[in-house]
This record gives C-alpha cells, structure tokens and sequence, in this order.
C-alpha cells in the first residue's frame, strides 16, 4: 500500500495479543555475537518484553534472550545462563507516543543495550553460552509466558545471530532494516492485506479476519468474516 523500501510498517498490540517464532536452532546464541532490535512506539510504559523468550512465569531456566521495558528503567537486555539471568539496562525513563530504537547486542565478552544510537552500560558475560532456550520466540511478550505484553506498535524486528551489528554509539536507522549477514529474522510488517488505501487511519483485525478470493465484488477478494467474534476496527489517524 505504500513504498515498502521507504515507510516500512509496524504491528499493533493491545496488552493481551503478541506474535509467537517457532523454537530453532536459528537462535542458540551459545557465545556468539548477536542483535536483538525493533522501533517501538508505545501507548504504555508498564512492564513488558518487546522480543524475548521465557517457558513460563517466574522459571527462568530456559530463558535465552529478552528485550523489553521495566517499570524502572528504560530499556533492558536480558541474557540467560545455566537458569540465572544478567541484565544491562538503559536507566532512561521511557515516554509514551514516540518512536524508539531499541537494540540489545552482544560484542565478546559485552553485551549492551542501545537507545536511539546511544550505547548502554557494559554486562560483561565473559565466556559464558547463553542458555539455548526450547521455546518460541515471542514479539510483544515474554515468549511462551502469559505476560508482560506490549502496548502499542512495533516494527522493524530484527533477529542477528553471528554478529554486533552496533560496537559504539551511532545513528539510529533512517530506512527499514534489511536482511544482513546472519539475520535469522526480519519483520517489517509490510504489504498488509487489509488495510487502508487512502492512508488515513489504520485497521485493527481482530480475531481471524482475513481475505478470501471465494467471493468478490472488486479486484480478486473480499473480508471473509465467520459470524462469531471477527470484525475490523479503525484505531485513527497515526501519524
């Protein structure tokens, strides 16, 4: 709908819904570098984990890697190792209605949170592999755990298992991510099937609305809706 190369796109989520990434091999970090980022905007700053992985609350022997947001301090990345796990945190209070860049990498022995471009303080992890966690990978939550869900938007997520795509402060990205060496995920929330073209507002399925080319008055499809609990929302401008 729109110039993909230049706008990107973004997901909507409301506290209770999050997006869920098959377990794979693809994300045992073990003692690689890596890169853990997206563009935020919330409409909350409560607790909650951006992208991350966890198997259930309070049991943080599986977890590997987590991004996100505490009541506290603005943001963190979270690594695990042998059921413990060490944070590096920003400690800048977060605002609501504004874009952040958040980006959790490790580079050796460090792993860093990044803000807009700005390096956070050091985690020295030293040596240690991150625990290999057997859960999905959650965008919106804690993984595989009922919680901490996000509110707002997310876009641009971006999974780098090799590599420390940011070693020092720098200039957050100014066009869509793309998919370097390494990426194992990308996620620009583009070419969306139901939306609108006249770029005013922006939609909200619920449920599983979705296209169906069975039945169409124009073009090759038309809102299938199943008489239960789908419909369309329009959330309002988002400029």
């Amino acid at each position: 709908s729109y110039p993909a190369d230049v706008y990107s796109g973004s997901v909507y989520l409301d506290g209770s819904d999050a997006l869920t990434i098959p377990d794979s091999t693809a994300f045992t970090m073990g003692t690689n570098n890596f890169t853990i980022e997206c563009w935020v905007y919330l409409s909350s700053v409560a607790q909650q984990v951006f992208i991350g992985t966890c198997d259930a609350p309070g049991n943080q022997g599986s977890m590997s890697f987590v991004l996100g947001l505490t009541n506290t301090s603005f943001p963190f990345a979270a690594v695990g190792y042998a059921g413990t796990m060490y944070y590096s945190t920003f400690g800048t209070t977060a605002k609501i209605n504004q874009w952040y860049h958040i980006a959790g990498v490790r580079n050796g022995a460090m792993v860093n949170v990044y803000v807009n471009g700005v390096k956070g303080p050091d985690l020295n992890m030293g040596a240690l592999a991150i625990t290999d966690s057997s859960q999905v990978v959650g965008i919106g939550r804690n993984g595989a755990g009922n919680f901490e869900y996000v509110t707002g938007w997310i876009s641009d997520v971006r999974i780098v298992n090799g590599t420390a795509v940011y070693t020092a402060n720098t200039t957050p990205p100014t066009t869509p991510l793309t998919a370097i060496a390494n990426t194992k995920l990308l996620c620009n929330f583009t070419n969306a099937g139901i939306y609108d073209a006249s770029m005013n507002t922006n939609l909200r399925t619920v449920n599983d609305v979705k296209l169906s080319t069975t039945q169409y008055k124009y073009g090759l499809s038309s809102m299938y809706f199943d008489g239960t609990t789908d419909f369309v929302t329009v959330t309002g401008n988002q400029q």
